[in-house]
């Protein structure tokens, strides 16, 4: 995951994710994985070069690749070592998010992204694509066959509006808006491609109130979602909070 040098951009995300599958889970599954191995003998400098492919097709993001050496000598001594490099997805980082967490029905609301490069540097005129999405929950009540009964729950996106080409400002900065028609769950997905077509995508999420009844998510801890309108606060705010009760 990209995370920029500046808190200038700290509260974008930078990250493809489904934050809404569950409750307290705020990001992508990190884990580790052996992708190549093998043994060589060094030169006559006592040097030892390898050269790997760093193949991003599956997960479609960057990753943290960690290279680690151990070298025996004729005696059977062994002796390790590691260094850890980044293998970018792309030149371009995308980063987007919502200018507030909760919107009311029929008002417009709005998603800033931004472009930066490997270094946190803003890149102006980069062209983005932004596509916002309504996700709806559907929740399914089900018997074990010893009788107890749980949730399950499903998702369904449906297309509100895509915005194409926003070029952006001379501070790397853009703006994405649309108005909602329903209540409920709404992802922005902003894209970008450097200049060899590689691609970035990061998401952010809004929640939007309505007087109608709206199928969040049901889990099976009987609990429900409280939802801020910011991040943060300082002394004297007031929090707006939207409890996201999948209950009727």
């Amino acid at each position: 995951t990209f995370y920029p040098s500046t808190d200038k951009y700290s509260r974008f995300n930078f990250t493809d994710y489904d934050i809404d599958y569950g409750y307290y889970w705020e990001g992508p599954y990190s884990y580790s994985e052996i992708i190549a191995s093998g043994q060589g003998i060094t030169d006559e400098n006592g040097k030892f070069i390898i050269s790997l492919p760093a193949d991003l097709s599956d997960t479609k993001r960057s990753r943290n690749l960690t290279f680690e050496a151990t070298v025996t000598d004729l005696s059977g001594n062994a002796v390790s070592g590691r260094a850890t490099l980044i293998a970018h997805q792309s030149q371009v980082y995308a980063g987007i998010r919502a200018t507030t967490y909760v919107g009311m029905l029929g008002e417009e609301q709005t998603f800033e992204v931004v472009g930066l490069d490997w270094d946190s540097n803003p890149q102006p005129g980069q062209k983005v694509d932004v596509a916002i999405v309504e996700r709806e929950w559907f929740n399914v009540l089900e018997q074990n066959p010893d009788g107890s009964v749980y949730w399950t729950s499903s998702v369904k996106e449906t297309p509100v509006i895509t915005l194409t080409d926003i070029t952006l400002d001379s501070q790397g900065l853009g703006k994405a808006s649309f108005t909602p028609e329903k209540g409920g769950i709404y992802k922005a997905r902003v894209s970008a491609r450097d200049a060899s077509g590689n691609l970035s995508v990061a998401s952010a999420y809004l929640w939007v109130a309505s007087k109608d009844y709206i199928p969040w998510r049901q889990g099976n801890d009987r609990g429900l979602q409280l939802i801020t309108d910011k991040t943060t606060y300082t002394p004297g705010e007031t929090a707006e909070i939207l409890i996201a009760s999948p209950f009727k």
